[in-house]
């Protein structure tokens, strides 16, 4: 349990934290990733990373790319603890005055902020290679862009996820497979395609903070005279 206030992570915190990870940044209104050894498409500032829905892959879809998918979301039940708190911290609205503490009376806030444990739940993405066949390099360039992944995710890693306030957290990543997608539409136009499954163990915070008052006041006897 932390002894100050965290921002919240939400479903959208861990795709933005997937994409980010993998080494995209925005530039303009998009994200790219700059590989060494792979050739961006023509005019465009890095490997474009799509995520869960690309541009139409016959009109506008360029390669090389990355897609990036969300495919599970399901409730972790065995890192599930009931009853445990994020942070209890002062509350933002707490006056400092003296209050009973087991060693006696010192000054300590009146009011305290808590937040329940975040409900941990596994997430399943699927990072897809893209590339075609022409120019020549087209299966190096993927080799690359695969390599790439698995530097970050080998058997297991972690996934940086932004929260409210801007902070990162770290949560563990375990890779799940890899497969190869080839798409054989012919000799000039086949496709170069893998697929890697990563699970990202996530928790995403469902409860509000609370406030609750703190004994404030040592406790006071009152002697009556028979």
């Amino acid at each position: 349990m932390g002894a100050r206030p965290n921002g919240s992570v939400e479903l959208r915190s861990f795709d933005q934290g997937v994409v980010e990870t993998l080494g995209a940044r925005v530039i303009g209104d998009r994200y790219y990733i700059t590989i060494e050894g792979v050739e961006p498409p023509s005019g465009d500032p890095g490997i474009p990373v799509h995520f869960n829905f690309p541009e139409d892959l016959y009109a506008n879809f360029r390669y090389p790319a990355f897609v990036i998918s969300r495919d599970d979301i399901a409730l972790a039940q065995n890192r599930l603890h009931p009853g445990l708190q994020q942070y209890r911290a002062p509350a933002k609205t707490a006056l400092y005055v003296p209050g009973l503490t087991a060693t006696g009376v010192q000054v300590r806030p009146d009011r305290m902020e808590m937040r329940d444990q975040a409900t941990p739940y596994d997430l399943t993405y699927t990072i897809n290679i893209y590339n075609s066949l022409r120019g020549g390099s087209g299966r190096r360039a993927a080799n690359l862009m695969l390599d790439h992944v698995l530097r970050i995710w080998p058997t297991y890693g972690q996934v940086w996820v932004p929260d409210s306030t801007g902070e990162y957290r770290s949560y563990e990543a375990f890779n799940e497979g890899i497969v190869n997608l080839d798409d054989n539409l012919g000799i000039s136009e086949r496709v170069i395609q893998f697929a890697v499954t990563v699970r990202v163990e996530a928790e995403y915070d469902l409860s509000n903070p609370t406030v609750s008052r703190t004994a404030t006041q040592p406790a006071t006897t009152t002697l009556t005279r028979k």
